[in-house]
């Protein structure tokens, strides 16, 4: 019992020391913060292969691979960009990834929308690192051995870092606008944000500055080259509202860069191999991480959630589905303007179906057209847009998860919705052959008011 004791103790006596040994260790880490602790020693590094690899490295970060964070950093931005915009909908399930319905819905200050920023924030900040290691190992290696790149090689590895460090740095400041600007020789990392102006003031310079050492040509497809750092340029003057500038420097690149039209607009988001790098292609990479990993975990790893639903034979996953603004998005009037300029206040009514597609299947022959095609909404259930013969446009909803109106005729519930027409018989024999409503005068009301569409027996 006695040893047993003593054991006891020595045990807490090395667990006591151990303890104070890592406080003595750690007690100055913040003090010493631009001492990199940790990192690869870039001794190892100082050769040519060292020198490319880190610049690979700053190019993987431009999308999230499964060690890097979830989908808040996907390169395409679908979460920030289309999600937050309205053009789509989160997609999935309500308890399928909670954090994006935060974004959606503007809470990002909430718990599980901070989740996603943290994301976006540490892929940018690391490519930024990335970018400057590159450019400090760069110039150490041309110092100690100028013979180990050519002239050429060197000026485009130093271009592709600087415009890689003024990429990540513009999807910061796209993001929060007042963000801090790191160069390579920096060695204090505890800086304070720049105005905005500060901001595009750098990044103007990071993409001239790109321009001047990048050939015209990129050295390998993928990479960037110096029309990319002037057309990154000319986007970064339009979201500063440097309207004059950006025409003057966008006009330089669609006049004698090598971009041109595409000939037809699916050759230009598409997945098909012979469409990819195209000539509207500015700026495209191709990544491989974890080669042969067989649930998705490799390249674009921020993209995979964007598959149809499950059932489908992807087996996932239903996100980043359009949304009914970005359908009125596309949707005219009888003059052909768009709604969203004619009419940008609107209300969509949906009428109920068992079958979206046996409705889409009556409206072709009933005369009518079909806007959108029959879709899933996730589990949510199916949709279609249609327009009737004089050009008015109404909604279906076959069911899934959720069924739509369930009380009306109710203080605060649904009452009715109007259509208007310019050939009210035509209108009122297109819902008859389609959903089989039936009209009749609104009461008293004199013609000229209009007729009620109801059901049989209504």
């Amino acid at each position: 019992m006695k040893i047993a004791s003593n054991n006891r103790l020595l045990v807490g006596t090395a667990v006591l020391t151990l303890i104070t040994a890592g406080l003595y260790g750690c007690k100055d880490f913040l003090a010493n913060n631009a001492v990199p602790q940790g990192t690869l020693d870039e001794g190892t590094l100082s050769n040519k292969v060292g020198v490319e690899g880190t610049l690979i490295g700053a190019y993987r970060t431009l999308d999230c691979t499964n060690n890097t964070g979830a989908w808040g950093c996907a390169a395409s931005n679908w979460v920030w960009g289309s999600v937050a915009a309205d053009d789509s909908y989160k997609g999935s399930t309500n308890t399928d990834q909670p954090p994006i319905n935060d974004i959606e819905g503007r809470h990002w200050s909430a718990p599980d929308g901070q989740d996603y920023i943290n994301q976006k924030w540490t892929i940018v900040y690391e490519g930024i690192s990335r970018a400057n290691a590159t450019i400090r190992l760069l110039k150490k290696v041309l110092a100690s051995a100028p013979t180990e790149l050519s002239a050429a090689d060197a000026k485009s590895i130093e271009g592709e870092a600087i415009f890689l460090r003024g990429y990540y740095h513009f999807e910061a400041y796209r993001m929060w606008g007042n963000v801090p600007y790191y160069r390579e020789d920096d060695t204090d990392f505890r800086k304070a944000n720049e105005t905005q102006a500060q901001v595009v003031t750098d990044l103007i310079a990071d993409f001239d500055s790109a321009a001047k050492l990048l050939p015209n040509t990129p050295r390998n497809k993928g990479r960037a080259g110096a029309w990319t750092a002037k057309a990154y340029k000319g986007r970064v003057q339009t979201y500063a509202g440097q309207f004059a500038a950006a025409v003057t420097t966008l006009a330089d690149v669609k006049t004698n860069g090598p971009y041109a039209l595409e000939t037809s607009f699916d050759h230009v988001w598409t997945g098909f191999k012979q469409f990819s790098d195209g000539p509207e292609t500015i700026f495209a990479f191709q990544a491989s991480a974890n080669d042969g990993e067989p649930n998705g975990n490799n390249a674009n790893f921020g993209e995979r959630l964007n598959f149809p639903y499950s059932g489908s034979h992807f087996g996932c996953c239903g996100f980043n589905q359009p949304s009914q603004n970005l359908v009125n998005a596309f949707l005219v009037d009888a003059q052909g303007l768009p709604l969203s300029l004619s009419a940008p206040t609107t209300w969509n009514t949906y009428i109920a179906t068992d079958s979206a597609d046996d409705t889409a299947a009556k409206v072709k022959k009933s005369g009518g057209s079909v806007v959108l095609e029959p879709m899933d909404v996730g589990p949510a259930g199916r949709m279609a847009v249609f327009a009737h013969p004089t050009g008015g446009f109404i909604n279906v909803w076959q069911a899934g998860e959720h069924r739509g109106a369930q009380t009306v005729n109710q203080d605060g519930a649904w009452a009715w919705s109007d259509v208007f027409s310019t050939d009210v018989d035509k209108a009122a024999a297109f819902y008859k052959a389609v959903f089989g409503l039936e009209t009749r005068p609104m009461g008293d009301a004199p013609p000229e008011c209009g007729r009620m569409l109801c059901r049989p027996g209504y």
